[in-house]
């Protein structure tokens, strides 16, 4: 899962994503960490929403908020390409055995 590259690219630590507090960052953090899951085929919302302690019904719809907002917002879209691609350099040096494990 990309959690760790979801984290760094938005300053954040890893467990702040499992807070049980209600805070805005780390949900949209989270939100994004499932997009990015999905996108690359690493995990599946509900083992995401497990992962975070959250419930799947939560972090689908808030997925599909990051895709709306993607379309309508050029910069945002951008800034998730950006974290795409860092999370497929990540996993093909974890594939070629270059990488630090997630």
């Amino acid at each position: 899962m990309q959690s760790s590259d979801v984290c760094e690219h938005y300053g954040m630590m890893e467990s702040d994503l499992a807070e049980k507090r209600r805070m805005r960052k780390p949900a949209e953090l989270r939100a994004v960490t499932g997009w990015l899951a999905t996108e690359l085929n690493s995990a599946t919302l509900s083992e995401v929403a497990n992962r975070f302690g959250r419930d799947i019904a939560t972090l689908s719809g808030a997925v599909r908020r990051v895709r709306e907002r993607a379309q309508e917002e050029s910069e945002y879209r951008e800034g998730l390409n950006k974290l795409e691609n860092k999370a497929l350099r990540t996993r093909a040096k974890k594939e070629t055995g270059h990488g630090a494990g997630i």
